[in-house]
């Protein structure tokens, strides 16, 4: 943005400060000041002089030979002239022989295809006015003859600014003096070049206004003028637009883009001859509007909800961003409407991102805009018109006695509180006082309306929308005290050393392990949708099945937040099946997603222990209600385990027992040593193959499972009859088991040996082997056992249909002497009717 210093006085008295002193004020505000273009006095040579007669140049047809008349004594200089608009009698800027223009151009004494030029008519490029330079300077000003042209264009300096997102109410000269007026504490100039004009029009305007409520226009202002002309504009009005990069246009254009720039906010005229049916209406483009030609002569195409203003039958703007070609003004209007309005930001910015049209108008309504200012303003533009055309034209304009004014939900006021204290302890300023904060939040027009020793209520300015929370407030005064101002002090704290929750290491330790006995550590997407959990067979009911979604979901397909890794886990493995890649070997340690409906869940206690971690050590106030989250190590095994080579004849598939072995792996890492091994209902995990699954559990806690997949799912995921082996365990809960029941290992070797005895077994092909284990570590008469080892299982020759052989080998051994075969035999009786009573079982 750029700001003229000679502008910006007319709305607050700047005379007692130097342009150093303003842009470093500037700069501790917050606003930087990327630029500054200085704007030199013009030569006292060029002054103001009166075509007093025009003739055609005898040696070539588009030049002129000129009279000007430079003083009121009658003095004459000749000029040739090529402009087409020199005429007799108007008043033109001279520049004399001797004078130099801004560029440091000389004007000397010429001939000209044979005639004399004593100097030269200027053209608004010449002067650095503007880029015209095909007509001479119309001066139509009641100017004197022969007075200075420095009299009348002051030298300046331009400011180029650069502002950030959130400054959108400094996007204009009152925003910017307001800014000083604060940081110097002096009072802003009311209504600058303001002229009370009546031009009641007197009559009742036929002209309707409509607001779709799904348009997002907060508020729409229109006023109607008529009797207007459209013609030049001044040239102060001309130099002041093009300092501030805006090309003039006309006096209806720019008395509009004048005013944006005085009070931010963007206005559009409309030609009212133009509007089919006399009317406004604000809406989304829909299926009826498919293109536009904006004002820059291009063709915009719509999409059906980008917010337009049409009349009865067309489109005659893009909202926020541009007008029609087909309701702009021309040099025939006679009759506007003044729009004034307040758009939706984030709508503005999605049509001129999509159009790929920036604009000063959507510059400004993407930073939002002061929604009680519209009528003030329209009122500004209709009056700043008429009082030019009265006194540069003696034209009467007549403007509409009451503006249409759609407005339906009334704004309130925000209010907002700040604490001194709080502001000491942010800023680290903490000798400001109570009245020193009120004192600096009055400057930035905040009211204050209630106050306490540490605290003060006040009313925001409607149009600061930057400003809605304490800190916001707290920013305010940082800024107008100066951030160079405050002292700088070393922060006073207690340093404790933090040790990291030790469960954090433990991760990492799982993942060393896991990654020493062959697997790869996956990182998938937490994101899936119901339709990857309908494929593991599990129901609406189920604890897996999905209840934590996102609002803003990219697609559907990620929609809802996972309870379980499989899904991600078996992607992967589809992927490198899909480029030949097999074996895969995938861990990948994250977190599951459930919500609690506060109310106690037994499948859910049979799936995963029920307490969740705190790691700030601090439970939520709505603990049964809230989503919780569960740390889950999960791994997938694809086939095959090993292949062929010189030492393996045949490939070994990977199945229950691998992944098995692997978790024994990890649990004796791990120094966990109690845990067991059960059944899976295959309701609880319908996933997994009823007959090559199991629960992992430890005193009535699971701590996961562990299977092959159900050949239903590895159809469902692409992975066809070659079935992987997955695992998934609850972190957490091995974690607490690692920490409390893990067994010391004896670094010392046994002072006596120990006796192993193999006992073969007929048992009912109903017990398992965990009864089995059971029944032996539950031997009432145990006194010497101390290990045991399953190596047989046998069904077959010899064995009754409905039974199965045992076989495994028993250690014993004493730490006080050395076992003698009477004592072990006696125990081996003992244990051997123990099992024939518990289980049935016969020694074979």
């Amino acid at each position: 943005m750029f700001i003229s210093i000679n502008w910006l006085n007319d709305y607050i008295d700047l005379s007692n400060y130097t342009l150093d002193e303003i842009t470093k004020s500037l700069t501790q505000l917050g606003i930087e000041v990327e630029g500054i273009n200085i704007k030199e006095s013009l030569d006292d040579k060029l002054i103001v002089g009166r075509v007093v007669s025009v003739a055609q140049h005898p040696n070539a047809d588009s030049l002129h030979y000129c009279k000007v008349e430079i003083d009121e004594s009658g003095t004459h200089l000749d000029i040739v002239c090529g402009a087409t608009n020199v005429t007799k009698n108007m008043l033109a800027v001279v520049a004399t022989v001797g004078s130099k223009l801004p560029d440091g151009t000389p004007v000397k004494e010429s001939k000209i295809r044979g005639q004399i030029s004593q100097g030269m008519l200027c053209s608004e490029k010449e002067l650095d006015i503007s880029s015209n330079h095909d007509e001479i300077i119309d001066l139509k000003e009641n100017l004197a003859i022969g007075s200075k042209l420095n009299q009348y264009i002051k030298p300046d300096a331009v400011l180029e600014l650069g502002l950030t997102p959130n400054m959108g109410h400094c996007l204009s000269y009152i925003g910017i003096a307001r800014e000083l007026s604060a940081f110097y504490s002096i009072p802003l100039i009311q209504n600058p070049r303001q002229k009370t004009i009546s031009f009641s029009l007197n009559k009742k305007v036929e002209l309707t206004v409509k607001v779709k409520e799904d348009s997002g226009c907060q508020r729409f202002v229109a006023l109607y003028m008529e009797n207007i002309k459209v013609v030049e504009s001044p040239l102060w009005l001309k130099q002041r637009l093009e300092l501030t990069g805006l090309r003039s246009v006309n006096l209806i254009v720019d008395a509009t883009n004048y005013i944006m720039l005085e009070s931010g906010q963007p206005i559009h005229a409309y030609d009212y001859t133009k509007l089919d049916g006399k009317c406004l209406q604000v809406c989304k483009a829909g299926k009826n509007f498919h293109s536009l030609i904006t004002l820059d002569d291009k063709k915009s195409l719509l999409d059906q909800n980008d917010i337009i203003i049409c009349d009865k039958n067309n489109a005659v703007g893009i909202a926020g961003v541009m007008g029609g070609k087909n309701s702009e003004i021309d040099p025939t209007t006679n009759k506007i409407v003044i729009e004034v309005a307040n758009f939706s930001p984030s709508q503005v910015r999605r049509t001129a991102k999509r159009l790929n049209t920036h604009t000063e108008s959507s510059h400004r309504f993407e930073r939002e805009l002061d929604i009680n200012q519209p009528p003030q303003v329209a009122n500004k533009v209709a009056t700043f018109i008429a009082s030019i055309l009265q006194s540069e034209h003696n034209i009467q304009a007549k403007v509409a006695d009451e503006s249409i004014d759609f407005y339906p939900t009334k704004a309130r006021a925000k209010r907002i509180a700040i604490r001194v204290s709080r502001t000491r302890s942010v800023l680290g300023y903490y000798k400001i006082s109570i009245s020193d904060v009120i004192n600096i939040l009055e400057r930035l027009c905040f009211k204050p309306l209630d106050k306490t020793d540490d605290r003060i209520l006040f009313e925001i300015p409607s149009w600061r929308n930057d400003v809605n929370k304490e800190i916001d407030l707290i920013e305010e005064v940082g800024r107008l005290v100066g951030f160079d101002n405050i002292p700088y002090e070393m922060p006073k704290m207690n340093i404790q050393p933090h040790q990291e929750d030790p469960f954090i290491n433990f991760k990492d330790f799982c993942r060393t392990i896991l990654a020493a006995n062959g697997l790869t550590e996956v990182i998938t997407y937490p994101f899936f949708s119901k339709k990857d959990f309908t494929a593991l067979n599990l129901d609406e009911n189920h604890i897996f099945w999905p209840t934590v979604s996102l609002n803003n979901a990219l697609n559907e397909e990620q929609r809802h937040l996972q309870t379980t890794q499989l899904p991600g886990l078996l992607k992967a493995l589809e992927k490198n099946r899909n480029r030949n890649q097999q074996g895969s070997r995938f861990f990948e340690v994250g977190r599951g997603y459930f919500q609690s409906n506060g109310q106690e869940n037994k499948t859910f206690s049979e799936i995963l222990s029920n307490k969740e971690r705190h790691f700030s050590g601090v439970e939520h106030i709505n603990e049964q209600t809230r989503p919780f989250e569960r740390t889950f190590l999960s791994g997938i095994l694809d086939n095959p385990l090993t292949t062929k080579g010189w030492d393996n004849k045949e490939e070994k598939n990977v199945d229950f027992f691998s992944v098995k072995e692997l978790i024994f792996n990890l649990f004796s890492a791990a120094g966990i040593h109690q845990h067991e091994w059960t059944r899976v209902n295959q309701e609880k995990i319908p996933f997994l193959h009823p007959k090559a699954s199991a629960f992992l559990v430890w005193n009535n806690q699971t701590l996961g499972w562990i299977g092959e997949l159900h050949p239903r799912t590895c159809l469902a995921y692409n992975l066809g009859s070659n079935i992987p082996v997955i695992f998934e365990l609850d972190i957490e809960a091995v974690y607490k088991l690692s920490e409390t029941t893990s067994l010391k290992i004896e670094s010392t070797t046994k002072k006596f040996p120990s006796v192993s005895r193999d006992l073969s077994l007929l048992v009912n092909d109903k017990i398992s082997f965990k009864d089995l284990e059971t029944s032996i570590n539950s031997h009432p008469k145990q006194k010497h056992q101390k290990g045991f080892h399953l190596f047989d299982i046998y069904k077959g020759e010899n064995i009754e249909q409905g039974w199965k052989s045992f076989a495994a080998t028993l250690t014993f051994q004493s730490e006080k002497k050395t076992l003698t075969d009477g004592e072990i035999d006696k125990e081996m009786s003992s244990l051997v009717k123990w099992l024939k009573d518990d289980l049935g079982a016969t020694q074979r």
